[in-house]
């Protein structure tokens, strides 16, 4: 449990999580030594800040916590946590005994005092939590089964509980009538965690359209309403990457098939493309249209008369058809 990394002070900013209702479970209290952060509940280091409440610590090699002298920052705290068994401590009877459970300076004042009696509401050390089920292999200590319910009758149901946690519960850990890793974590799925899953959702859905209050509260702007139900509103307008693809296609094909049905260009448009030309207007196809070009006469390319019209007369073909005038010597122009 890190506080910080680099130059080792007491900082604001230092790691200080916040954890209500955790299952702390170890590899067993006598399993093979490893390093100091596999072998112990708990280990502090560097100016760690952080805070863990109505908590259970179980079944670890060597210690509760251990820490050096740099160990703990300021404000970290331990409170109403219920403390199973460890290899590395016993309890006799006798407060002191509780001292077992710690290792090294910063660990002092953590979960006892300095005679070893417990503090801010946690246990002795070496309290059975009376989890449903919970087996190891005598040889391996493999874990064969678990179920991480309290049964009836665990201190876990009936211990003191520190308010604040984002959800009130009314036990220690992370679990209690309902097992809600069934079914879905790797534990269950190898066949190790026992216990149904619950059969209540804590998922709020007031329209019963199967997104949660929460989102679709979060998500108004996108047309979600928490009161009612969007299975046939949002979601009915929903498409699948076939239909998409064909409605795109299908809009596609009717823009670049009436481009001015779109506004994407008028008459007045196009004649600025070619200067101050001219442009004749819709014609029904298969009638003649009249194009006029009116003439203008000067004496000094300054000043300009009208000089009558030249004309011509053109069948209009469906679709469209383009004209141009040749000022040349008649020989079309590529």
């Amino acid at each position: 449990w890190d506080g910080v990394t680099g130059t080792i002070a007491d900082n604001a900013t230092n790691s200080a999580p916040v954890i209500y209702n955790a299952t702390f479970i170890g590899s067993g209290i006598t399993a093979d030594l490893g390093n100091d952060k596999g072998n112990n509940a708990i280990y502090i280091d560097d100016r760690f800040k952080g805070k863990v409440y109505n908590s259970l610590f179980h079944d670890f090699r060597e210690d509760l916590i251990e820490s050096s002298s740099d160990g703990p920052g300021s404000g970290m705290t331990f409170e109403n946590n219920t403390i199973g068994a460890f290899g590395g401590g016993t309890f006799t009877g006798a407060n002191a005994s509780n001292l077992t459970y710690l290792n090294g300076s910063g660990a002092a004042d953590t979960f006892f005092d300095a005679n070893g009696s417990p503090i801010k509401g946690n246990t002795n050390g070496g309290v059975n939590p009376m989890l449903t089920a919970y087996e190891r292999d005598a040889e391996t200590l493999d874990l064969l089964v678990i179920d991480p319910r309290p049964a009836t009758g665990s201190p876990l149901w009936t211990n003191k509980l520190s308010a604040g946690a984002p959800v009130a519960t009314t036990f220690r850990g992370a679990f209690g009538s309902d097992n809600w890793a069934s079914g879905w974590t790797k534990l269950s799925q190898v066949g190790l965690l026992q216990g149904s899953a619950p059969t209540s959702s804590p998922i709020v859905d007031a329209d019963g359209d199967g997104i949660s209050d929460s989102v679709e509260t979060a998500n108004t702007a996108l047309g979600f309403n928490a009161a009612v139900n969007d299975a046939t509103t949002v979601l009915g307008t929903l498409k699948t990457t076939a239909q998409f693809n064909a409605n795109f296609t299908a809009g596609q094909t009717s823009v670049t098939g009436n481009p001015s049905d779109f506004s994407l260009y008028t008459a007045s448009s196009i004649q600025d493309l070619r200067g101050s030309g001219l442009m004749i207007g819709p014609v029904t196809p298969g009638a003649n249209a009249t194009i006029t070009l009116p003439l203008f006469k000067s004496d000094n390319l300054t000043n300009w008369t009208a000089a009558g019209n030249a004309t011509a007369t053109v069948a209009a073909p469906a679709g469209k058809q383009f004209f141009r005038v040749d000022l040349t010597n008649g020989t079309p122009n590529p």
